[in-house]
């Protein structure tokens, strides 16, 4: 099945905790969560963690730093200091997929939060794991679905005539995420 990865429920559960604090917590809870996932940065602030664990767990595009290299002369001098030591295996193929999703997102000029769009499902994965979540819940988000709103159908990627969708299967979740064209200015309806 190709890069197929199947992920043990406790890295289910630190990844679903650092999707949550991404997605609705604040800086300091995002860096504690990045701490546990076990990828190690050093050289920064807490502050400064929480950019580089939106960088490698979310494809936002709002912050300047998401358009930036780090060898770039230009990067402000906290950015050229980070150093990530470590990242574990399974917490590598994550970061991997996200960073295949920021590519598709600039390429269709989309500015979306995979981790607002995650966020139902890993609270899910939290409550069906029994982990308390890094913050508390707050109403539908952009990856909730009702019966008046369905979730979107499975294909992988597929072009519709007012939105494009992407689904992807990571362990035993399936995400979806459906952007409307009109903020993709150059993607390409086939």
């Amino acid at each position: 099945f190709g890069e197929c990865k199947e992920l043990d429920d406790r890295t289910v559960g630190l990844l679903a905790k650092m999707t949550v604090a991404l997605a609705a917590g604040g800086r300091e809870t995002i860096a504690d969560c990045l701490d546990a996932t076990g990828v190690v940065v050093e050289g920064v602030a807490n502050d400064f963690k929480a950019t580089v664990a939106t960088i490698l767990f979310d494809c936002r595009m709002d912050l300047p730093e998401a358009h930036l290299s780090p060898f770039d002369e230009n990067a402000p001098e906290e950015m050229r200091l980070v150093s990530v030591r470590t990242v574990p295996e399974d917490v590598f193929m994550v970061i991997r997929v996200v960073a295949l999703l920021r590519g598709l997102m600039a390429a269709f000029s989309c500015d979306l939060s995979a981790s607002r769009a995650w966020e139902p499902f890993a609270r899910r994965a939290l409550k069906r794991l029994g982990i308390p979540s890094p913050v508390p819940e707050r109403g539908p988000t952009v990856g909730h679905h009702t019966a008046a709103s369905p979730a979107p159908s499975s294909s992988s990627i597929r072009s519709m005539r007012s939105h494009c969708q992407v689904t992807i299967v990571v362990a035993r979740f399936r995400f979806s995420i459906r952007i409307p064209l009109v903020r993709c200015h150059r993607a390409k309806v086939i």
